[in-house]
């Protein structure tokens, strides 16, 4: 592959995958659980968190 095509397959694959910014997702998932919670709406949070190991969950926790 020569640079032309490297320098257009990195453009295309910016474009449809921009950086993001990890504090600001981090913020925008922060709100809509409050959100969520706010309306007592849980479904969202206990899928995200299926997502996540038991054994993070439990540290998250500490000591029970």
């Amino acid at each position: 592959m020569n640079w032309e095509q490297q320098f257009v397959e990195s453009f295309i694959t910016k474009l449809v995958n921009p950086p993001v910014n990890n504090d600001d997702l981090m913020n925008k998932v922060i709100d809509q659980i409050k959100s969520d919670m706010l309306s007592e709406d849980y479904t969202a949070i206990e899928e995200l968190l299926n997502c996540v190991p038991v054994k993070n969950l439990q540290a998250f926790l500490g000591e029970l």
